[in-house]
């Protein structure tokens, strides 16, 4: 069996099943070989990682050698880790309680079909100026619903369109010019210092190689990084993530969390993911959304407050 990034876009429950479903397939003698970024649910599965780099394979190792890497030699492999426990969370910006509300949502309904019931029934929370705040809850619970649902007739769609930037979990349909570059220059003024400005954020994503090539001959996680940086050219004070470190390995996900800090000098950023390694390093917190509701808000400034975000998300 030939998996290709199997879980990007999966929340912990189903990322158990499908660890359910692999280990079942082992027992039965069968052989699996995953391509993958995410690793921590593999810790009870694989027999072996093999480290790919420049079309080769540079290293395989056992289970056991790769459980007992250091946090450095993960780095140095770019590998994410394969406990969560492990994750930190970096010291950040704690924002004035007295900073002003960017974006406030007040009890949004949404219904698809007569018979289906509400998705949506009555989702209210607000997130304030330069704050950067996770979106979290089960695959289906309505986290992208709610987001386009912003963009109804109820809210002043108009309006709202020229203050929020939705960058779409489906990179590929947000891109229009014959290049990279083109697509980060598209809709700016293109004078010395905005290509001086361009050419450093694409040598901060390992992108400056790929400048010259169609958006549409990237990789997966290429074409997420090239959204990431087109929301961050942007002018609009509101952006909004759908998963957007998936098929990012351990140095891609590090440098989009990164940026997305960088985002909120300027900017305000939702984040719709299932990512804890991203929710550590860019989240001030999480809204857990369920049963058609925002039900909960989770701080995110220790190791201990992801370890309660970890829960909810693991309770699903």
């Amino acid at each position: 069996f030939l998996l290709d990034e199997p879980t990007a876009n999966l929340d912990f429950a189903a990322t158990q099943q499908l660890k359910e479903i692999l280990l079942a397939l082992k027992r039965q003698g069968k052989t699996l070989l995953l391509s993958e970024h995410r690793l921590y649910y593999l810790a009870d599965i694989a027999d072996e990682f093999w480290v790919m780099a420049d079309g080769e394979i540079k290293g395989k190792y056992t289970a056991a050698e790769t459980k007992a890497f250091s946090v450095e030699r993960r780095q140095t492999l770019s590998l994410r880790t394969l406990d969560l426990a492990e994750i930190t969370v970096p010291e950040k910006e704690l924002l004035p309680k007295t900073a002003p509300t960017a974006l406030a949502v007040s009890d949004v309904r949404y219904t698809y079909g007569r018979k289906a019931g509400d998705t949506l029934s009555g989702v209210s929370f607000s997130v304030r100026e330069h704050e950067i705040v996770g979106l979290v809850g089960a695959n289906g619970c309505g986290k992208t619903t709610l987001i386009r649902a912003l963009f109804g007739k109820p809210q002043n769609p108009k309006q709202l369109q020229k203050q929020v930037l939705f960058i779409l979990q489906e990179a590929e349909f947000q891109f229009f010019t014959n290049s990279v570059l083109h697509e980060l220059q598209y809709g700016h003024a293109v004078t010395p210092e905005f290509e001086a400005k361009t050419e450093a954020l694409l040598k901060s994503m390992d992108m400056w190689g790929c400048r010259d090539r169609h958006p549409f001959s990237l990789s997966g996680g290429q074409m997420q990084r090239l959204t990431l940086m087109m929301a961050y050219l942007s002018d609009k004070p509101i952006v909004i993530l759908d998963e957007p470190t998936a098929g990012q390995d351990a140095e891609s996900l590090e440098r989009c969390a990164a940026l997305i800090r960088e985002m909120r000098k300027k900017k305000t950023v939702l984040i719709i993911t299932h990512d804890p390694e991203l929710i550590a390093g860019a989240c001030d917190r999480c809204i857990g959304l369920s049963d058609g509701h925002a039900e909960i808000e989770l701080p995110v400034h220790s190791e201990r407050d992801l370890q309660v975000v970890r829960q909810y998300m693991e309770r699903f």
